[in-house]
């Protein structure tokens, strides 16, 4: 072979072997830089899903938040017994029966009080505040009650109400 055909034939071969080198670089790159990417593509689908179950979880919260506080409107604050007690006691002044309070116990392992009425009036106005006190602003049990009548149509009714406290001691 002569001179003038073996360096082209030379500078080609070194050509293409350094061509054939950059394009095996260049695709290990792009294999490792797919791999990356494809890796990368699941954790932010991973961090997608925690803050969707995030996001999932503070709804809840702000819905249990939001049932918790209807559930305490419902319940006697054992702190603040009295209001409770004016409560029941002024419940009757809109049908004209009179309430008084007998006696009030302790706050029961069960987070209960319970409170012994007097409730006397016509027998309408004694039944609707007995209804107004059972379903009224508290969540309160009638455990017992009795009804006198007299021969001028005066009821009374007396009886044990227990009433939920939510945990609070007195």
């Amino acid at each position: 072979m002569n001179k003038k055909t073996v360096i082209p034939l030379g500078v080609t071969a070194v050509l293409l072997l350094v061509t054939a080198g950059a394009y095996w670089w260049w695709y290990g790159e792009h294999v490792r830089i797919a791999a990356d990417t494809i890796s990368l593509k699941e954790e932010i689908a991973e961090a997608d899903a925690e803050r969707g179950r995030a996001l999932q979880l503070r709804n809840e919260s702000s819905q249990l938040s939001a049932e918790e506080e209807f559930i305490a409107s419902h319940q006697v604050d054992a702190s603040d017994i009295v209001s409770f007690l004016n409560y029941l006691e002024n419940s009757g002044d809109m049908h004209g029966a009179l309430v008084e309070v007998a006696s009030v116990s302790d706050v029961a392992t069960d987070n209960t009080v319970t409170v012994s009425l007097s409730i006397s009036g016509s027998f309408s106005s004694v039944m609707k505040t007995l209804a107004q006190i059972e379903y009224g602003q508290y969540a309160i049990a009638v455990e017992g009650v009795t009804v006198d009548g007299s021969a001028e149509g005066k009821w009374v009714l007396t009886g044990k109400f227990r009433a939920l406290t939510g945990g609070k001691t007195l």
